[in-house]
């Protein structure tokens, strides 16, 4: 029984926080601090304008 109480409390508490990141426009990859103040993709080179994009996931 007391497995089940368990089981149910750490359900429970998993909750949906979305993520937030910076990715390039162009290559869709996610970006480090220093690329989105430099406004530079390490990745593809390009000079970006990073965009904000939210990702949902189970915590």
């Amino acid at each position: 029984m007391t497995s089940i109480i368990c089981a149910a409390r750490a359900s429970q508490r998993r909750e949906i926080h979305p993520q937030r990141y910076h990715a390039c426009p162009k290559c869709k990859r996610a970006l480090s601090i220093a690329e989105v103040i430099e406004s530079h993709c390490e990745g593809c080179g390009a000079t970006t304008q990073p965009k904000e994009v939210f990702d949902r996931r189970v915590a």
